[in-house]
């Protein structure tokens, strides 16, 4: 009856019927069989054929651990690590996994070998048939050898395992009836290969285990996302649930992990899991960055794509948080990579009224907008402030200092607006040569002039 139970639940051969298979599974069970109460346990956990009740597949678990069984006593381990179905024991989870690791699970060996059970990791049971023992295995007659760039040879796998896992693989084969198939995602870091052999293994009935290090979760759900695995709906949101709740926990842990949410695109924008803009509302808060400025600013926010700045939740003007202060910053610490057009669009759309003049200062020294610009912000400023104060004596004399700098830089950079087209300047009537061109907007030239390129390195200081 197990055989047969495990045909209808795979559909190997029949139909596909998980009310079938519990039927079954729970005849076979209720004979002794250790293998039929454990695929019994499964069926209640994982809503297949009868609704979810984990209650009651911890009791079967721990039936068949009693009678000695190797993936119950890996389950009831993981369980014990991850504190979702049992209450968290790390050291009945440790003395679990060395138990099924002695009877040679390879899942319990594998949980070892990586120094599980950590206090802040999360183990995912899979929804699938245990066939572990047929990964990568020559010896148990694969069909198919699946080629991931980056690894020197091809896995040994399994079609019918595959394609009852994977919609994306099962799509891929029936448009190329190969035995050879080639992962066709980038691969290039090993954090990816390894996430999508640990996926491919899940597929085989797995547990996957992952910590927050390096992004490793964060991997993963792009990898059960690009093979679209059916079932996987609880497995990316507990993956999910798991990545919100160690933000929660730790700041540096959060902004490290907002760092590298934001290099998968499948757990970034507007689908479903945006996790990066829940994590965004987490980390980005103006306490933390005045509690943990390092962490959350200079580590943190100061080196995330520029839409980032729009999600941070910015400190009072005039201190370090504020976010004119920040948006300066960024723009200053990018300010190689960033076109004048970029630097404007972070720092122009902001509430000049709100600035003083040092403020205004730092933006003609930052170079966050070219000379026309500025001083069209000049003018704006002058009317906000004259909109709220009648005493504009003292704001009058701050824009004329501002101008006068101003003029200074523009009389001194007019040598770099001159009949550029033709490559030629004029200073004071006389023309020189451009021996060298650099720059945008506001071009910097070399010319053969000892005086004049001391002006050029005065203007770029």
């Amino acid at each position: 009856m197990l055989n047969l139970g495990a045909c209808y639940y795979e559909g190997d051969s029949v139909e596909q019927d998980k009310k079938m298979a519990f039927r079954l599974f729970q005849h076979a069970a209720e004979s002794g069989n250790v293998d039929a109460i454990l695929k019994f346990g499964d069926c209640f956990f994982n809503g297949d054929g009868t609704p979810v009740d984990k209650k009651i597949a911890v009791e079967l678990y721990r039936q068949a651990y009693n009678l000695g069984n190797a993936d119950a006593m890996l389950k009831l381990a993981a369980f014990y690590e991850d504190g979702d179905v049992l209450p968290p024991d790390l050291n009945e989870s440790r003395i679990l996994y060395k138990q099924s690791a002695d009877l040679g699970n390879t899942g319990a060996i594998r949980a070892l070998m990586e120094g599980h059970p950590h206090q802040h990791s999360k183990v995912v049971n899979p929804p699938y048939y245990n066939e572990i023992e047929s990964f990568d295995n020559p010896e148990s007659y694969p069909d198919l050898e699946f080629f991931i760039p980056g690894m020197e040879k091809p896995l040994l796998l399994h079609r019918i395992i595959l394609v009852r896992a994977s919609d994306y693989i099962d799509a891929m084969l029936r448009k190329n009836k190969t035995h050879k198939l080639c992962w066709p995602f980038d691969t290039s870091k090993g954090l990816d290969r390894e996430a999508l052999v640990k996926a491919l293994r899940y597929c085989y009935g797995e547990s996957l285990s992952l910590e927050t290090k390096n992004g490793e979760c964060f991997a993963m759900i792009a990898m059960l996302l690009r093979l679209q695995l059916r079932g996987s709906d609880e497995t990316l949101t507990s993956l999910s649930n798991f990545v919100i709740d160690e933000a929660l926990r730790d700041v540096k842990t959060g902004a490290e992990l907002l760092k590298a949410c934001t290099g998968y695109t499948e757990c970034c924008g507007t689908n479903h899991f945006a996790l990066d803009k829940k994590l965004a509302a987490i980390v980005l808060t103006k306490e933390n960055m005045k509690h943990h400025y390092i962490e959350v600013v200079d580590h943190c926010l100061m080196l995330l794509p520029p839409e980032y700045l729009m999600l941070a939740e910015y400190g009072e003007p005039h201190t370090r948080f504020s976010e004119f202060y920040l948006r300066i910053k960024y723009v200053r610490y990018h300010s190689k990579e960033l076109t004048i057009q970029e630097k404007q669009a972070i720092v122009a759309n902001y509430d000049w009224s709100s600035l003083d003049s040092q403020e205004l200062h730092a933006i003609c020294l930052g170079d966050a907008m070219n000379r026309i610009t500025f001083l069209q912000a000049l003018d704006r400023f002058s009317e906000c402030w004259g909109q709220k104060n009648d005493q504009m004596d003292d704001v009058t004399n701050q824009i004329r200092m501002i101008e006068e700098q101003v003029n200074s830089i523009k009389e001194k950079s007019e040598l770099w607006f001159s009949d550029a087209e033709n490559n030629v300047i004029t200073k004071r009537g006389e023309k020189y040569n451009i021996v060298q061109r650099t720059g945008n907007e506001r071009d910097l030239f070399t010319i053969q002039s000892l005086e004049t390129q001391s002006i050029a390195q005065e203007i770029c200081l």
